[in-house]
């Protein structure tokens, strides 16, 4: 399987699981008078990345996650909902166990999964990585990453007109 496939069922698993307001390195926004806590998620960028050589090549990965919620500073530190997060956690992980096929789903041993910080109110952070491994199916990157070589014999104005192009691809 492509890496950009693995990574794409992951990405849409932990966005169909969470409830979030904002996909952002921020804290999420002010308590309102919502049902829900306030939250911000991000994927993060793959960590302990491992592609195994030989007769198949086995890539092996990490996905972290984190979600942070925001309660009111009025709240007691023992009147957080952190079990109910640490059990959010265990269903996430059981979720996206479900990716299966041949894929082989783990979760990382995590020293705090679970953090709880204090800006004007409180924030709960919950940080689970999805470690995924299956064997790799090279891919070529897409165009728009690929470096461009000018060609070897040109004019002057079609060096001119080749810069320009190469200019106008977009950036990722």
């Amino acid at each position: 399987m492509k890496y950009s496939t693995v990574r794409g069922l992951v990405n849409s698993a932990i966005l169909e699981f969470f409830r979030y307001d904002a996909q952002t390195l921020e804290a999420p926004p002010r308590v309102g008078s919502t049902v829900y806590p306030p939250a911000s998620l991000v994927i993060e960028p793959v960590a302990d990345l491992v592609v195994s050589t030989g007769q198949t090549q086995k890539c092996t990965a990490s996905f972290p996650v984190s979600v942070c919620y925001r309660f009111p500073k009025s709240y007691l530190y023992s009147e957080l909902p952190i079990a109910d997060i640490e059990t959010m956690a265990v269903s996430f992980m059981s979720f996206i166990s479900g990716l299966g096929g041949s894929l082989n789903v783990s979760f990382p041993v995590l020293a705090n999964p679970v953090t709880v910080t204090t800006d004007t109110d409180w924030l709960v952070t919950l940080r689970p990585v999805v470690a995924v491994s299956w064997v790799l199916t090279p891919e070529i990157p897409p165009a728009s990453i690929q470096p461009t070589v000018p060609p070897t014999t040109i004019t002057l104005s079609e060096y001119f007109l080749w810069v320009q192009n190469v200019n106008r691809i977009p950036t990722p």
